[in-house]
């Protein structure tokens, strides 16, 4: 593992429905047609972060910041002096990337999860971000480590707003109560429940909200997602600058001070750490058998000539690939959407309200850095048409079909297993008309 300035200094305190089907409305002479998009999908865009946005959010310790998913669950939350040289790029095993309190969690695990089982709206958004089920949330948050970040650090922030995810970048203040996953990469933020995803940062990001004493946008940590499995990690106490090691997962009883290690100075150190002649034991790194990537996806339908209307403009949702080491590759998206607007055809009017969600599942294989895949999305909508009129008079709005489907889709495109950087095409099968889209894997 490479090393991180482990000795802190002075401590402080701180588609849907039925894609395909076509609904033919006869306004007197007029006919208007909406196509329902039962794969509700158009354009597929993935990226776990927006690496063109220009503003990037600050983030208090003690500030929910926007759009928080729960109330806090966060045990420990009091900014942090951060070390020196901690700006930059740093692999997620980086020891002493992380602080914390010896022996205490510094956040509630099963306190996030009994909020997240009692709003199932906001549990089905939680899951989406991170690519799971609502039934896999008790496992998949078991299965995190609670720590301190020990600098200000980048992250893509997902809250929660208008019955969905919301994505945006921040910067999350040093002192600020995470959940970390099995490969060190940040999952959770504790103080308002908010899934994590890896983060690009913009090239030239504009800061929003008010910074914190000391904050300095060129000491800004980046933390890089690697493929090695964390079974200990190296922490910083944040309160008495001592060193310490804690097993993967939520419990704290078991961790372990290390001996022998220097942590008593004050002053600046070096981006290493001084460690003892026999140094601690450290188990040889796990290399997991899979290349997973996260992101978010934006599924869009465009209207079609002849007064053929879309009924799933833009919706957004989450997107999980999987490759192995032998090239063989799976994945799975999932979204929901919802929306009205207002339809004109010739001298014929109506209102549209539309609603669909959508998950699907896809295999494939990456073969010379080529992906294909193909799958099925399942996909169930809701639609209807009211206030129809015919050259300004009002007239009866025929029902509108809605219920669930199954479309084939198909993937195309270049993946890097090192780095799990992808982009491509995507295609929904036997639909009324071609729906195509395109995706990215950050």
């Amino acid at each position: 593992m490479s090393e991180w300035p482990i000795r802190p200094g002075p401590p402080s305190r701180q588609p849907s429905g039925r894609s395909g089907v076509t609904t033919r409305t006869v306004l007197l002479a007029a006919l208007v047609v909406v196509t329902a998009l039962a794969a509700v999908a158009t354009v597929l865009v993935v990226t776990s972060s927006n690496a063109n946005a220009a503003n990037v959010t600050m983030e208090p310790v003690n500030v929910p910041g926007t759009n928080p998913f729960l109330p806090s669950v966060a045990k420990q939350q009091t900014p942090v002096t951060p070390p020196t040289g901690t700006g930059g790029a740093f692999p997620a095993t980086t020891r002493g990337l992380y602080g914390g309190t010896l022996n205490n969690a510094s956040c509630d695990g099963p306190a996030m999860v009994a909020f997240l089982q009692a709003d199932p709206a906001k549990a089905a958004a939680w899951a989406g971000v991170l690519g799971i089920s609502t039934a896999e949330i008790p496992g998949y948050v078991a299965g995190l480590t609670p720590v301190v970040l020990r600098s200000d650090t980048y992250v893509t922030n997902h809250g929660y707003a208008n019955g969905q995810a919301t994505t945006l970048i921040s910067v999350l203040q040093a002192g600020t109560a995470v959940f970390v996953d099995q490969f060190g990469l940040p999952r959770v933020r504790c103080y308002c429940g908010n899934p994590l995803t890896a983060v690009t940062p913009p090239e030239n990001p504009g800061f929003v909200g008010a910074a914190w004493p000391g904050f300095n946008r060129t000491s800004i940590t980046v933390i890089q997602q690697t493929t090695v499995i964390i079974d200990e990690f190296t922490l910083v106490d944040v309160t008495t600058g001592g060193v310490f090691t804690r097993n993967r997962g939520p419990a704290v009883e078991g961790d372990r001070p290390e001996s022998g290690v220097a942590v008593t100075s004050t002053a600046p150190v070096p981006p290493t750490v001084v460690v003892p002649p026999t140094g601690p034991t450290v188990r040889p790194p796990v290399v997991p058998q899979a290349r997973t990537v996260q992101g978010s996806h934006v599924l869009s339908q465009a209207d079609g000539a002849e007064c053929s209307f879309s009924d799933a403009p833009r919706i957004a949702g989450s997107f999980t690939l999987t490759v192995q080491p032998d090239g063989s590759a799976s994945g799975r998206m999932s979204g929901q959407g919802s929306g009205t607007r207002d339809l004109t055809c010739g001298d014929a009017g109506a209102r549209m309200a539309w609603s669909q969600k959508y998950s699907a599942t896809f295999t494939g294989r990456v073969t010379g850095g080529k992906l294909t895949g193909s799958g099925t999305l399942h996909n169930v909508n809701s639609t209807r048409l009211t206030g129809c009129t015919n050259a300004g008079h009002p007239v009866a709005c025929e029902p509108y079909q809605t219920g669930p489907g199954d479309y084939p889709i198909t993937f195309t495109g270049s993946f890097d297993i090192a780095t799990g950087r992808g982009q491509g095409t995507f295609t929904v099968g036997k639909v009324a008309r071609t729906t195509i889209g395109t995706w990215a894997a950050p």
